[in-house]
């Protein structure tokens, strides 16, 4: 095991003992009923590293046009968090599968260490053997857009991906609270390579797949992940995107608070237009 692996593992098992001690639970069944409501549910066991990343898949058809991978955001619900059913149906209706996994050290998954993005990597890997011929869509959420952006260089040509209330790295996440703050100043000091891979605009700097489409959603009134922060971040990406602002939502509550909006912005993402970057400011269009 490397000293990196080592670090990660056990500062990954420190965090949620002490900060998120309710996130490494068995699934309540209520939570699992409400996936298994939405469609035929399938069970999806991802190594990686030799441990297990856990994922579920959903499905309304034998013929998909496509997959979509969902990365949840800091809950003890992880991946049962899309039980809430409007993201997962808005893909459903459209004829996608969608797969929904635990990030490692959450729900069912094994803890490996910080690096969260080769998790999405290792389940859209895995997923690249059954899908091959088909569509991509990276879709993460708050926590989980941080870590799926980095698994984009495995996706498919012409995939899409989404980046829902993002902010402009972990650590700006994170100082928000007085009980990380001190942490995450003295985490800054040290050169941990998982910690820099948190850097979305490092990324975006660097990022070289223009036949990516890119949807970022923010919201106006989102204390958690700025929508100013988030439009700063998208803003170094050097190709078409698309920035949507949710001008009446609160965090993670686009799909319920702006319901129209939120359902016409990934439209946009599946059908871009091809010559344009779309922003979307205080007004609907």
């Amino acid at each position: 095991m490397n000293r990196d692996f080592s670090f990660g593992y056990y500062f990954n098992v420190l965090a949620q003992m002490v900060f998120f001690p309710n996130l490494k639970i068995k699934p309540k069944q209520k939570w699992v009923k409400a996936i298994e409501d939405i469609g035929q549910v399938h069970r999806l066991r991802v190594q990686r590293d030799g441990k297990v990343v856990s994922a579920v898949k959903i499905s309304r058809t034998s013929e998909p046009q496509g997959v979509v991978v969902l990365g949840h955001p800091i809950s003890k619900k992880a991946k049962f968090f899309f039980g809430e059913k409007s993201r997962i149906s808005f893909y459903l209706e459209r004829g996608f599968d969608v797969v929904a996994f635990d990030f490692n050290g959450f729900g069912e998954s094994d803890r490996i260490d910080l690096r969260y993005w080769k998790d999405a990597q290792a389940v859209v890997q895995h997923l690249r053997q059954e899908y091959n011929n088909h569509r991509f869509v990276l879709h993460g959420v708050s926590f989980g857009s941080f870590h799926v952006l980095r698994a984009y260089k495995d996706l498919p040509k012409n995939s899409v991906v989404v980046l829902e209330n993002m902010s402009r790295s972990l650590y700006d996440y994170w100082k928000r609270w007085l009980h990380t703050r001190l942490i995450i100043r003295f985490l800054e000091k040290l050169p941990i390579q998982a910690f820099q891979e948190m850097e979305v605009i490092e990324q975006f700097k660097t990022w070289d797949r223009p036949d990516i489409t890119i949807m970022a959603i923010a919201s106006e009134k989102d204390i958690y992940t700025p929508a100013d922060e988030m439009k700063d971040a998208i803003s170094y990406l050097r190709q078409r995107n698309h920035f949507v602002l949710l001008p009446n939502a609160t965090h993670l509550q686009g799909p319920y608070e702006q319901s129209d909006l939120y359902r016409l912005s990934l439209n946009r993402a599946l059908n871009p237009s091809q010559n344009k970057i779309m922003f979307y400011e205080s007004a609907q269009p």
